[in-house]
């Protein structure tokens, strides 16, 4: 991932992309600079007051450590989580939902900009990224990998979209039927504007009998659709749709129809943990149409490269961003 890539010293004088990394995360640390790409004496004072905050040698100049320091936020939010042998799904997408939060992910530098923004949004940023769909994928992403299954929807930046993905799967559960039992922790809450129009979603942490608890991305203290950050709150019932958050094999997906046969001596031949990841992501594939060739092994088994046939540039990005490798160009390489 690029953000999270040290490209070399940075130091008054320098302007690039990297620089304005830096004082975006500089920013976010407290240290308020304007993230114009240009290192001057104002970057430079922050640079050097973080790093005696955190006990660095301080410089005014961002060496790996110091860069480190920085970015240590995210790094802490894409550590695996460990599911416990009696955590459901849900368990886990709360776990990491809670990890995530704990880091106060939030806009910097305008309107849905940021390195946690082009987190969750697969590099995306902007005013036309509303990115509460972007957060609470990327955490089922996480929690669904940590399982070695799929994710029970079609991940998306799209309300919308994902609510038909509910319906579609058999997840979809509807207001009038949130007394039913079937919302648990874990599973997602959609704001529902009409019968087909969705404008927020967040994860559900806790289930009560007039309201649930959320954590959220996207919104702020009033609640909207359109904040700045990751939020816990409280919401009613009202006027909200959800998905539920079931473990599902992939056994019963293909019993259902929904995936076609993949070739399991190709995945066999790889290490046990790449196999897992890359036998979830082959099969998401298949479900959207995607075709993939796996190609060039070697003499251990493992995934030199995959070339993915048809694929659109969002689900590559996706596809490396899950499976831990780079894209470069139409191919995905370890």
């Amino acid at each position: 991932m690029e953000d999270l890539t040290f490209d070399g010293l940075l130091s008054r004088g320098n302007r690039n992309k990297k620089v304005k990394l830096v004082q975006e995360w500089l920013s976010l640390h407290g240290f308020g600079v304007v993230p114009d790409r240009a290192f001057g004496p104002a970057t430079e004072a922050a640079v050097r007051d973080f790093q005696a905050v955190r006990d660095l040698t301080p410089s005014g100049e961002v060496d790996e450590e110091t860069f480190e320091a920085l970015v240590e936020p995210m790094r802490f939010v894409l550590q695996p989580v460990a599911p416990a042998a009696t955590d459901s799904v849900g368990d886990t997408v709360v776990a990491y939902a809670r990890r995530h939060l704990s880091r106060h992910p939030r806009e910097v530098g305008g309107e849905n900009l940021g390195p946690w923004v082009r987190l969750y949004m697969g590099g995306r940023e902007g005013r036309e990224f509303a990115w509460c769909a972007g957060f609470a994928c990327f955490v089922l992403e996480q929690a669904c990998t940590a399982h070695g299954i799929l994710t029970p929807i079609m991940p998306s930046v799209s309300c919308d979209s994902l609510a038909a993905s509910a319906k579609a799967n058999g997840v979809f559960l509807a207001e009038s039927a949130t007394a039913s039992g079937l919302l648990g922790p874990g599973s997602l809450f959609l704001s529902r504007r009409t019968s087909t129009d969705w404008t927020h979603i967040g994860i559900v942490t806790e289930v009560a009998q007039e309201s649930f608890r959320t954590i959220e991305g996207n919104t702020n203290d009033e609640g909207s659709n359109e904040g700045f950050e990751v939020c816990a709150r409280s919401r009613s019932y009202r006027n909200k749709d959800f998905i539920r958050i079931t473990q599902r094999t992939e056994a019963t997906m293909a019993d259902r129809g929904e995936v076609v046969a993949h070739n399991a001596e190709q995945l066999t031949r790889m290490d046990a943990d790449a196999a897992g990841r890359l036998q979830h992501l082959f099969l998401e594939c298949d479900q959207r149409g995607t075709l993939i060739r796996f190609s060039n092994t070697t003499e251990g088994g493992l995934l030199a490269d995959v070339q993915v046939v048809a694929g659109d540039p969002a689900v590559l990005a996706r596809i490396a961003r899950l499976l831990q490798i780079t894209l470069d160009g139409d191919t995905l390489r370890v």
